[in-house]
């Protein structure tokens, strides 16, 4: 799971660069494939349909969606915006 991807060309190589590690640790004759995702953790992150397109798996950071989109942290909530 590669965290805080923020463009496609970011998820590119971050990708290209995990799946070779297999590659380069292996031992002669074994077989090892990683499947890479990611946490779509900002909101300029790419859209869920470019990311399936081209990772195994994705999810959703909703606290740090939350945090940065509305620029409060969870310690923040309560005294930022009061129960009604």
């Amino acid at each position: 799971m590669v965290p805080l991807i923020g463009s496609i060309e970011e998820m590119r190589n971050q990708s290209a660069i995990v799946k070779e590690m297999p590659r380069k640790s292996s031992r002669r004759g074994r077989d090892c494939r990683l499947h890479v995702g990611t946490m779509i953790e900002l909101p300029r992150a790419p859209s869920r349909d470019q990311i399936a397109e081209r990772l195994s798996s994705f999810s959703f950071g909703t606290n740090d969606l939350t945090q940065t989109t509305f620029g409060i942290s969870r310690d923040d909530i309560n005294t930022s915006c009061p129960p009604t």
